[in-house]
């Protein structure tokens, strides 16, 4: 069951990854087919990273309210579409327009695929199953490779190239319908008997008797601990919005608390609900959803997700989401909350951070982002063969010679899995440093004689030693620098700056090049070097830390960060 859905869910990160190795080869066969120059190659190349940034914060908010399983089900719509997009253009602006749909499935990809996977595997395999997202990237940049070196002698040649994706999307969007819904995002929506039944599946491997509101004891643990993670987190979150409502001298609006009393004349302690729409009879046996009193009688049996009913009515009456099957708490006006709403806040919680305990994690991150990209580590890829032909190799020979770039970030991407843990964090982000530093002066002296030998093997050290660095390190790292209540706008943010400086890169690489020549890669040194040493004085070592030490640290003073930053 796990393996099925994991493979099914991570389709989105082959997609991710066949964009990342398509347009190389059909950035060729484009320019001789319509006559592109670098300008517009730079755009096209560009405007799915463009397309992403924007993608990072829609699928933010898609999960946020309509659920991960909706998100993924977009995704493989905007994967459908920008194909089809760019295989029917007449010319270059539907190339762009295409890329940037696709730019916006490949951001919903990176925060709803690892999102997904995270929450629906059990703790014992949350790391490896979520690391397939990463590997089925780079398998989908190796096959595109390949698929475009074999399209190539292809009559109408680059419309094939970039219309081949169609396939694992359509298979992407049909999986997202069968796929289970997160149980993190059925607790948040109170949905308590659905979440443990989808973790009983997970767990046991054993669809649970409808009805039926017990299960093993690890999977009643697992519920628990799921309901206190997502109560702590409403909680933190509710509080720094009503910090920052109080500092705005404005009327606080706590996060999903309903007053009614002005319309009802109810106490305080009473919430407004309404029922949860699009519930599945199959899912849950919904019945009606009652607030709990104090003194109520209780029976002999309790069920789990009935025990957590009766903690959720005698800790917080008025709390903003209700643990009882088939409700949801109503906005002020009496009506859910809608999308919009959804999107506001979330944004509202990313201009917060800056502003709150997270802040230096928050600059951390975003520092990451940007040297993650800033070293053209994507674009190099992107304009593999173009840089090969360029030496003098034929398009099809230079298209297919890439795919040892791309075979290189592969087996970059499983050194860095088995060295995440044993050399640790900054180690491996300083040794990555060094090594792209080195191979970016090698392509320089490669570029400056013209080797086509010595421009592959520089690009494959160069993407090797990224890939087994920097390219997992940051997202390991974005999983443990921030709280439970900042994680969400903290990853969105940090991956829309990645996103926007990738397309920075890709779309000023081929300039760069015409301008400075080899100096262009001497420059990418010089940045690979600074991202080293911003390492070194700012980067602390997480690894063998609990989560907590890891952010009480970044939460502290500049002298603890310092001395734990040298100590690594």
């Amino acid at each position: 069951m796990l393996l099925r859905v994991v493979l099914s869910a991570s389709l989105g990160g082959f997609l991710f990854g066949y964009d990342l190795g398509l347009m190389g080869g059909a950035i060729l066969a484009i320019r001789e087919a319509l006559g592109t120059g670098t300008a517009t190659e730079e755009l096209i190349m560009a405007g799915a990273k463009l397309g992403a940034v924007f993608g990072t914060f829609l699928g933010g908010a898609v999960m946020l309210h309509w659920g991960r399983r909706a998100a993924l089900a977009a995704d493989g719509v905007f994967f459908v579409v920008g194909p089809l997009a760019m295989a029917l253009s007449p010319g270059v602006a539907g190339l762009v327009a295409g890329r940037v749909v696709v730019g916006l499935g490949i951001g919903m990809s990176a925060v709803a695929v690892p999102a997904y996977l995270g929450e629906l595997a059990p703790a014992a395999h949350r790391g490896a199953t979520v690391e397939v997202y990463e590997l089925l990237l780079t398998v989908g940049a190796l096959t595109a490779v390949v698929v475009d070196a074999g399209l190539h002698h292809v009559p109408h040649n680059w419309r094939w190239m970039v219309g081949a994706p169609l396939g694992p999307a359509l298979a992407l969007g049909g999986c997202a319908i069968l796929l289970p819904e997160s149980p993190r995002w059925l607790v948040i929506r109170g949905r308590l008997d659905a979440a443990l039944a989808v973790i009983h599946r997970i767990f046991t491997k054993q669809a649970l008797t409808p009805g039926l509101q017990t299960s093993t004891a690890e999977v009643e643990a697992e519920l628990m601990a799921l309901w206190s993670a997502v109560e702590k987190e409403r909680t933190e979150v509710t509080a720094r919005r009503e910090r920052h409502a109080a500092a705005r001298e404005t009327r606080a609006a706590p996060i999903a608390q309903v007053d009614v009393e002005a319309e009802a004349g109810s106490s305080p302690s009473h919430s407004k609900w309404l029922p949860l729409q699009g519930a599945d009879p199959a899912e849950v046996d919904l019945g009606h959803a009652t607030l709990l009193q104090e003194g109520q009688e209780s029976s002999s049996f309790v069920s789990p997700t009935e025990d957590l009913r009766r903690e959720q009515a005698a800790l917080n009456p008025s709390t903003a989401i209700e643990v009882a099957e088939g409700s949801l708490v109503v906005d002020a006006d009496g009506q859910p909350p809608g999308f919009l709403r959804v999107s506001a806040d979330m944004f509202l919680d990313v201009w917060l951070l800056p502003r709150g305990p997270d802040r230096r994690a928050f600059h951390l991150a975003l520092c990451l982002a940007f040297f993650n990209q800033a070293v053209a580590s994507t674009a190099i890829i992107n304009y593999a063969p173009s840089l090969l032909a360029s030496a003098g190799l034929a398009p099809a020979r230079a298209t297919l010679a890439s795919a040892a770039v791309s075979a290189c970030k592969l087996v970059g991407v499983v050194v860095g899995l088995v060295l995440v843990d044993r050399a640790g964090r900054r180690r491996l982000l300083l040794t990555g440093s060094v090594l792209c530093t080195l191979s970016l002066a090698w392509l320089a002296v490669a570029d400056a004689v013209g080797s086509v030998g010595l421009l592959l093997a520089g690009m494959c050290l160069f993407v090797l030693s990224h890939s087994a660095s920097w390219a997992g390190v940051f997202w390991v790292l974005l999983s443990e620098l921030f709280s439970m209540a900042a994680k969400s706008p903290a990853t969105s943010a940090a991956t829309a700056t990645l996103f926007a400086t990738g397309a920075a890169s890709d779309a000023l690489f081929l300039s760069l090049r015409d301008w400075l020549g080899p100096g262009a890669f001497a420059m990418y040194a010089c940045i690979a070097a600074a991202g080293g040493v911003y390492v070194m004085a700012k980067v602390p070592e997480t690894s063998g830390r609990t989560l907590e030490e890891i952010q009480a640290l970044l939460a502290g003073g500049r002298r603890d960060l310092e001395l734990t930053a040298g100590s690594g």
